[in-house]
């Protein structure tokens, strides 16, 4: 005889991932609005799209518990602010001119997209949520 008993997703874990969802939908309004100020290519736009959907891949197969969606997210969160600033660096007119199309909104949603997805990443690496990535979801007994 065998009983399923399933391991209970920790809510850290569910506001995680709410958060990043949030986080998309905060990219989403900030990508429409560089579009609306045409400093933006289709190529961008294709990329920006793309993003979007591999994030929501990713934010899916990590609220089902796989562990390599969380590294993964991690990797691109370090390597996108890692990019995000040598790009400030070597390209800074780029940047100032989005800046300059609608300063307050592009700061705003840019500084609320950075809290929103490090709070995430956190709670995504608490130690409750640590202990529910490692273990096995589903059991049989």
């Amino acid at each position: 005889m065998s009983t399923d008993i399933t391991i209970q997703k920790p809510k850290k874990v569910s506001y995680a991932i709410n958060l990043l969802i949030a986080s998309i939908i905060f990219g989403v309004v900030n990508t429409i609005i560089t579009e609306m100020t045409n400093y933006s290519s289709d190529n961008n736009l294709f990329m920006n799209i793309l993003s979007i959907v591999l994030m929501m891949f990713f934010i899916y197969q990590m609220d089902r518990g796989k562990k390599w969606a969380r590294t993964t997210i991690l990797v691109v969160f370090i390597l996108g602010s890692f990019f995000f600033i040598l790009g400030a660096i070597v390209f800074p007119q780029t940047l100032i001119t989005i800046f300059k199309s609608s300063p307050f909104i592009v700061s705003l949603y840019l500084i609320i997209q950075i809290i929103l997805q490090t709070i995430s990443l956190i709670m995504i690496y608490s130690k409750t949520a640590n202990e529910w990535f490692n273990s096995d979801k589903d059991l049989d007994i």
